[in-house]
């Protein structure tokens, strides 16, 4: 509730479902599963729910009862081992109307899927030209001291999460954030 906003979140590494917190000892659920914990975080007024997407349940069907507002692409989105879809392309057809992905913006195939699609996109990095950026100034001792930017506004963060990809994972944070109207000075209060 860092922003104000209950958040519920499924992952490998931990659960909440916005009131109880839990290491969970199975696989991230999928299907009929996760439907009935997305309800569960629901009923404990969650606001946002946060899950992690297993790519070969998603080129199997397993979240087809469900309609995604935003997907966040963490990882380069990479080329299926057979002649299907990948993961990406079978949660786009999850995806609201009104749906919104968040990119990496050195994918450059995520980014190609989401033009011929159709769907509106913003991309996140670590880099100067990043739509959402977190640029690495200084890394010692344990902290990273990083600029998230956000168009023509910047924001100086003390972080203990060092390095590239966690810089990567913040400036991901801040789009999404963002999205959800909060300013980039009140997310970066809180990442």
């Amino acid at each position: 509730t860092a922003l104000g906003i209950r958040t519920a979140y499924q992952c490998d590494l931990g659960a909440s479902d916005g009131v109880v917190s839990e290491t969970p000892s199975h696989r991230v659920p999928v299907g009929a599963d996760l439907i009935n914990w997305l309800g569960e975080s629901s009923d404990c007024m969650s606001r946002v729910a946060i899950i992690e997407v297993d790519e070969n349940a998603a080129r199997e069907g397993h979240y087809d009862a469900m309609q995604f507002d935003v997907l966040m692409v963490m990882g380069k989105c990479q080329p299926a081992d057979d002649f299907g879809p990948c993961g990406l392309n079978c949660l786009l057809d999850r995806l609201a109307s009104t749906g919104i992905v968040i990119v990496r913006d050195d994918d450059a195939k995520a980014i190609g899927m989401l033009e011929e699609a159709d769907r509106h996109h913003v991309s996140y990095g670590t880099s100067a030209d990043s739509e959402f950026g977190a640029i690495m100034v200084d890394q010692t001792g344990g902290m990273s001291t990083l600029m998230l930017s956000a168009g023509d506004t910047s924001v100086m963060v003390e972080t203990p999460l060092c390095g590239l990809g966690m810089a990567s994972n913040l400036a991901a944070t801040a789009a999404m954030g963002v999205l959800l109207g909060h300013s980039l000075n009140d997310v970066a209060k809180h990442v």
